[in-house]
């Protein structure tokens, strides 16, 4: 390939590792090879998520299985002619990093690696250089200023709501509201014993194809109405999702309308995605708030659930009433992205092992070897070349 800036003819192998799933394909391609999820089975522990492993050996081994039909299954390369670009979270635990460069230079033998972090890459696919990256995935959310291309580290804030904690809404609201499941035509109220047999796929199809985001207004009728135990007035319609077989789980409508919900109430010293996206304004200079508020990238696969970006404003615009902002503060815009949210930054990582600057960020395992104290540059000491 004329002009490739990584100093071969193959291109480079994009891979990140999410909580939920990973994403593999090659650099300058649209979309990902595959989307799979992080997680191995065996016939001994059942399937096991990636991200759950403590132990570093057994870390190494169930990642060295994972990776491996990715390489020779979906990619269908040999990963000894492919230089490898890591798109990761800044949450990514050191043993998770250490194990995987372990496993990728070691049993794969890759020739070279770069990690890059993830909120950098989604706004690599915007061209963009001052904007708050909100990414919503499955076990957290995270909210992260970036100004002219800098990180502002002091300003960054999480929280632990995501599509983790829908899915137990899902699962507590089947119980709650007497879902049921039919069988030959005749039906029988869910019970626990049923709540166990439904995978976390299962539950995340369900949502998917049948939950939504109300507007504001709606949210809070349905607080209040959790507030007085009543039912609330112009309900959804039940739908029937189809399972194995000739059986159907009946959904209530108001579990399809308040499962998401819980990313969005007032939880104790919890804070709520609105909230979290308005301090971290806040905390940020003040001569940058105005073009971080207008500047918003949503980004996970939460944010993709029907509704999300409008009941987000609607939140925001609502809780800069209450604490008496100024209008430029509530001046809240969401960038378009040019693919879906749950692989933007993988689609940045591509674009990015494209350039020059990608050369410059690659380490080698001789480098690591031989060279004492050489680490792979961490996520808070990247800036753009």
């Amino acid at each position: 390939m004329e002009g490739y800036p990584l100093g071969a003819d193959k291109l480079a192998v994009v891979l990140e590792f999410g909580t939920s799933f990973t994403r593999c394909g090659f650099v300058n391609e649209h979309a990902p090879r595959a989307i799979v999820r992080s997680e191995t089975l065996d016939l001994k522990n059942g399937r096991r998520k990636l991200f759950d492993m403590k132990d570093g050996h057994e870390l190494y081994e169930e990642l060295r299985k994972f990776i491996q039909p990715l390489y020779f299954r979906v990619m269908a390369v040999n990963p000894k002619d492919r230089k490898v670009i890591i798109v990761e979270s800044i949450l990514t635990p050191t043993k998770f990093r250490t194990a995987l460069v372990k496993v990728l230079f070691n049993y794969f033998e890759v020739p070279a690696i770069a990690f890059v972090p993830n909120h950098l890459m989604s706004l690599m696919t915007l061209i963009c250089h001052t904007a708050l990256v909100v990414d919503v995935g499955y076990s957290e959310c995270s909210v992260t200023p970036v100004v002219e291309g800098i990180t502002m580290v002091d300003s960054i804030a999480f929280s632990s709501l995501g599509g983790k904690a829908i899915h137990q809404r899902i699962r507590d609201d089947l119980i709650k509201y007497n879902g049921t499941i039919s069988q030959n035509g005749s039906p029988f109220v869910f019970n626990k014993s049923a709540l166990e047999d439904l995978s976390e796929e299962t539950i995340e199809d369900m949502k998917v194809r049948t939950c939504f985001i109300p507007s504001f207004s709606r949210g809070q009728q349905l607080i209040q109405s959790l507030i007085d135990d009543t039912q609330p007035e112009n309900k959804p319609n039940d739908v029937k999702y189809p399972m194995e077989g000739e059986r159907a789980l009946k959904i209530p409508g108001i579990i399809r309308e308040a499962s998401a919900q819980v990313i969005f109430e007032p939880k104790g010293n919890e804070a709520t995605i609105s909230s979290l996206i308005l301090d971290v304004i806040q905390k940020s200079p003040v001569d940058v708030r105005k073009t971080l508020a207008s500047n918003i990238v949503l980004t996970g696969g939460t944010v993709m659930m029907t509704g999300f970006k409008r009941r987000l404003k609607q939140e925001l615009e609502n809780l800069c009433r209450i604490r008496k902002l100024t209008p430029e503060m509530s001046c809240f815009k969401f960038h378009s992205l040019p693919c879906p949210a749950n692989y933007s930054s993988w689609l940045g990582g591509a674009i990015f092992g494209s350039t020059e600057a990608a050369a410059s960020r690659m380490i080698t395992k001789k480098q690591i070897e031989t060279v004492k104290g050489v680490l792979i540059s961490d996520w808070n000491s990247w800036t753009p070349n």
